[in-house]
């Protein structure tokens, strides 16, 4: 039977040798940590076609392991399944395909919610394609939408039972639209939910960190997919990060909080200075945090927001011009590492954290090299710092 015939009947997963079911959280720890999900996964993606060379998926291989490992073998400590997922982001589609054969073979009541601002038949289309009719019955596109929208993808469809258990976050990744994302998705998540995280740590476009703010700043549980070699070893680190929940809402609020006051930069797609979120999306946002949060709370937070955007307003030119110069900086290091043999992933792994930013550091010198842009400053003690900047050659 060739990869492309598979049925949901046909790829039916055998349980792992590793109990998943975790009274103990320091066991959840140890196997996220040692890769036990990336390995499960691998023989996952094993039986699947090849969807990512046909679609040119954005997502790197070692990740899809990752989410397909949960997705075919995680149990919370109750014993149920991951049965119902939120991705905010979906792109061509790609990754939404392997979650929902891989989803839909695990667990016969799998669903799957997509939810992206475009609006064409691009975003999503692969799901759409290569799933079999029994499939799409499991998943639901919503064009055109955001996480403000949120009450209307769930409620469509009778989602909830117990809460969604797992979110993954890739939309836009400027800062706040991540955070944005997680605030309206928590009142929906079941207490125990995975909350995944794309692009976290070591994503280099300039000013699409959202995801990294979230999960670097976050102060509860938090964890990266590991990167393996042939041999099922270890050998890093990914950019996909996973964070966990706090149980004391007064905690997880502190962490909401804190993300909210970090300052707003022009995003690397903005097309003109104004900012693509503006204070009627606040509007929304109040009036939908104010039916699922405290008071004080879902004001306080899109107070904060509301402040940073009226900073950002005021030095939009600057930050908009500051963001395409480095962005165009970026994409031509991507075009010669593609040149030079390297992958466009590979080349965001290695050679961005390698090589295009380093800091060097002495008693009286501090230099930044980035992209071939060197900023330095020496401290004198009788007057202040001075910055000499260079383009590199």
């Amino acid at each position: 039977m060739s990869k492309e015939s598979l049925s949901i009947a046909d790829t039916r997963f055998v349980e792992p040798p590793v109990p998943n079911v975790f009274s103990d959280p320091t066991a959840k720890a140890e196997l996220f940590s040692a890769g036990h999900y990336e390995k499960l996964g691998r023989e996952v993606v094993a039986r699947l076609p090849n969807y990512k060379q046909k679609y040119k998926s954005l997502m790197e291989t070692d990740q899809t392991e990752f989410v397909l490992g949960l997705l075919a073998h995680y149990r919370f400590p109750n014993g149920d399944r991951i049965k119902q997922v939120v991705e905010i982001g979906v792109y061509n589609g790609v990754n939404s395909l392997y979650m929902l054969k891989t989803g839909c073979s695990a667990a016969a009541d799998f669903q799957l919610y997509g939810i992206d601002l475009g609006d064409t038949d691009f975003f999503g289309g692969a799901a759409i394609a290569e799933s079999t009719p029994d499939e799409l019955a499991h998943y639901h596109l919503h064009r055109a939408c955001t996480a403000l929208d949120v009450e209307k993808v769930l409620g469509e469809h009778n989602a909830g039972g117990g809460g969604v258990d797992l979110l993954f976050v890739d939309a836009g990744h400027s800062h706040p639209f991540p955070l944005i994302d997680l605030v309206c998705l928590l009142p929906f998540l079941r207490r125990d939910a995975i909350v995944l995280l794309h692009d976290v740590v070591d994503y280099m476009r300039p000013n699409a960190w959202g995801e990294s703010f979230i999960y670097v700043g976050w102060t509860a549980n938090k964890y990266r997919a590991k990167y393996l070699d042939g041999n099922n070893q270890i050998v890093g680190e990914s950019s996909l990060g996973v964070i966990e929940i706090p149980e004391k809402p007064a905690f997880l609020h502190q962490n909401l909080l804190t993300l909210a006051g970090l300052p707003w930069r022009a995003t690397p797609w903005q097309n003109s200075p104004v900012f693509p979120l503006d204070e009627n999306d606040l509007i929304r946002l109040r009036e939908l945090l104010l039916k699922h949060y405290a008071p004080d709370f879902a004001n306080e937070l899109v107070d904060k927001l509301a402040a940073q955007l009226a900073v950002y307003n005021q030095w939009a030119l600057l930050s908009w011009h500051e963001t395409r110069f480095f962005n165009w900086l970026f994409e031509q290091e991507c075009a010669t590492a593609t040149r030079n043999g390297f992958s466009r992933n590979g080349f965001y792994r290695s050679q961005i954290r390698r090589s295009l930013f380093s800091v060097k550091i002495r008693r009286d010198w501090w230099n930044v090299s980035f992209l071939g842009l060197q900023v330095g400053s020496r401290v004198f003690a009788d007057r202040p710092a001075w910055l000499r900047v260079k383009i590199g050659k």
